[in-house]
């Protein structure tokens, strides 16, 4: 049995927007984002795995296909050898860009072990 394996190229994700009461569109002007209309976009989760917020692959031969599915497939291939032995599955990080285009809301983030606890990681 062979093992498929990755082709490399620079992958694009399609961005999830995330409306924030801080957020504004500058995201469009700086980084040419196609923003929701009427919407003030906080963030762009330019790279996710988090809960139900997958990341899409958004063009070449791997295009429509979930960052998750792509990290089950091909595994060390695809996020290295010493991330896939910590993680397994699952991808630690979480990329995105913030417009702060009014005072930023005050944020709280959790311990590891609260996370993996109650946020599944």
């Amino acid at each position: 049995m062979t093992q498929e394996h990755f082709i490399p190229y620079p992958l694009k994700f399609e961005p999830i927007f995330k409306e924030k009461v801080w957020g504004g569109h500058n995201l469009k002007t700086l980084f040419g984002k196609n923003l929701p209309p009427k919407k003030k976009i906080g963030e762009t989760w330019e790279i996710s795995a988090f809960g139900q917020d997958i990341s899409i692959v958004a063009d070449g031969p791997y295009k429509g296909q979930l960052f998750t599915d792509l990290i089950r497939k091909f595994g060390k291939q695809f996020v290295g050898y010493d991330i896939y032995q910590r993680f397994g599955d699952k991808f630690p990080l979480l990329y995105k860009l913030i417009d702060a285009h009014e005072p930023f809301s005050i944020q709280v983030h959790p311990s590891d072990a609260f996370a993996i606890e109650f946020e599944d990681g």
